[in-house]
């Protein structure tokens, strides 16, 4: 979800081409960055801007030709005619880091020619960059889990009673690389495991998992569990059981409150 470390945030190509015909002999062309000159993280000539975790790369390319990163030099052996045909620049923004506000000022980012003379130039435009907001939404708000009657003696033979599946559903999410989930709920002090099964059961807490990954939820609250961002109509899969706490068991009612909170960056 979102743009991955190295990827492109945006981009754009000069206008127009140039072009001029002359004769050279032996000629060398050299291409340079200008302005932002600073090695970024992310890859090989990607230079740090204003904007951090954002980086610029400069590209330049004749007529037909490949992409050439900045800097960039060619030799030209012998006699040549037009050395530049329809040169167009490549402008790359590409995430390098986390992204905050602010605004890349521009100004002229690549410059180069023949024998060390300036001959061909790119200027760019002030950027204004807007740092993503990891957002998630959820189409369900509530997880109810029926765990119907359980026979006494089955409990206290297997010592917990079968697993009843439910679902939370995603409405997607944007720029969000995980989310974690906390489960808070009363729970015994003998089994800290647990949630604390009320209404009139003993010797029974509520066990709380998660399917994918398959983690356990913490009643304390002190460790999330952690999934994959799901997009919309995905499922974040959960199944719950009673489970012996090693207190005396008793029949009645076992009820449980449980407060998820959700985060995600």
């Amino acid at each position: 979800m979102g743009i991955g470390l190295g990827q492109v945030i945006a981009e754009e190509e000069s206008s127009p081409g140039f072009t001029v015909k002359f004769w050279c002999r032996f000629a060398t062309s050299h291409f340079r960055p200008v302005t932002y000159t600073s090695p970024a993280p992310g890859g090989s000539k990607i230079f740090r801007t204003d904007v951090d975790g954002v980086g610029i790369r400069v590209l330049i390319r004749s007529k037909e030709g490949n992409w050439s990163q900045l800097p960039h030099s060619k030799y030209q052996s012998g006699a040549s005619w037009a050395i530049y045909k329809n040169v167009i620049y490549k402008v790359q923004l590409i995430k390098t880091g986390d992204i905050r506000s602010g605004t890349i000022v521009g100004g002229i980012v690549g410059n180069g020619g023949v024998d060390g003379v300036d001959q061909l130039s790119v200027t760019l435009s002030p950027v204004r960059i807007e740092a993503p907001v990891p957002t998630c939404s959820f189409t369900s708000h509530n997880l109810g889990f029926a765990l119907r009657n359980v026979d006494i003696a089955n409990i206290e033979r297997v010592g917990y009673s079968d697993w009843v599946p439910a679902n939370l559903v995603s409405g997607g999410c944007q720029y969000v690389s995980k989310v974690s989930m906390t489960f808070q709920g009363a729970y015994g002090s003998n089994d800290p495991t647990l949630f604390t099964a009320t209404g009139g059961s003993g010797g029974v807490g509520i066990e709380l998992r998660s399917a994918n990954p398959d983690a356990a939820a913490d009643p304390t609250g002190t460790r999330p569990i952690v999934f994959a961002p799901r997009g919309a109509g995905g499922l974040y899969k959960f199944r719950a059981r009673y489970r012996r706490n090693g207190l005396p068991l008793k029949a009645g009612a076992g009820n449980a409150s449980i407060t998820v909170k959700v985060a995600y960056d």
